[in-house]
């Protein structure tokens, strides 16, 4: 058994990670999914102040307040931002599902091209009241829009512009990335956000690569091979 944090991406919450979460602790596995500061059921917290180091925070809480030893981290989209220096000691593998992986001193918009800075930059001046990031369209794909009911909830843009603090992480530390290689709709250019990312881990000795044929909602279109992969990172452990 490994205790198993899965940490999610921008618009979303814990809820979206209920059946990977379900397959997993079938398989003997302690399994957390928490919601971000202002996301999911924990959405009444947002304000214009939520920041990326409260939703560092909202992680370091859990790792400490549940006594966890020996994590598995799985982290989806900007859900990559940040933790793994923070406490080191607490984890044995890092896993980044289409995830940002940032080096120190970098932000959301720093690791994102351009022209999706002024999209989201535009929606928050002209949906967002300023400060928060409308949902994208991806509920548009019926398999989204049935899976997600309306929980997709905006994002605050603070988080997307906060430069990330990062000392070293252990080289020790097992790490594993799995890229989606597929966009979506709603969801343009994803793939090619994330895929510097997966290339890096490719050449990098300390990673383990997998590429699925996925959007990067993977965890909706195929949530058995997801959780598939999480539990052989912890059993690699």
């Amino acid at each position: 058994m490994a205790s198993i944090v899965i940490v999610h991406g921008a618009f979303g919450g814990g809820w979206e990670w209920r059946e990977v979460a379900t397959l997993l602790r079938a398989r003997g596995h302690q399994v957390f999914t928490p919601s971000l500061t202002g996301f999911g059921e924990r959405v009444h917290l947002a304000t214009p102040e939520t920041s990326l180091e409260i939703h560092i925070q909202d992680i370091l809480s859990l790792l400490r307040y549940e006594d966890l030893h020996d994590v598995v981290l799985a982290c989806q989209s900007y859900g990559g931002m940040g933790v793994a220096d923070r406490m080191p000691e607490r984890l044995a593998h890092l896993v980044y599902l289409n995830a940002l992986v940032p080096e120190d001193g970098q932000s959301v918009f720093d690791l994102s091209p351009r022209a999706f800075q002024k999209r989201f930059e535009e929606a928050v001046r002209t949906d967002g009241e300023g400060w928060r990031i409308p949902v994208p369209a991806f509920e548009d794909d019926p398999r989204i829009a049935a899976f997600a009911r309306g929980r997709y909830v905006a994002t605050p843009l603070r988080p997307f512009t906060e430069p990330i603090r990062l000392g070293p992480a252990p080289d020790s530390l097992a790490r594993t990335y799995i890229w989606c290689a597929e966009d979506q709709e709603g969801l343009a250019g994803v793939a090619d956000l994330m895929r510097p990312f997966a290339e890096r881990a490719r050449r990098d000795p300390r990673w383990r690569l997998h590429v699925l044929n996925a959007i990067p909602d993977a965890h909706v279109q195929m949530p058995e091979t997801v959780a598939e992969l999480f539990d052989e990172a912890a059993r690699s452990v």
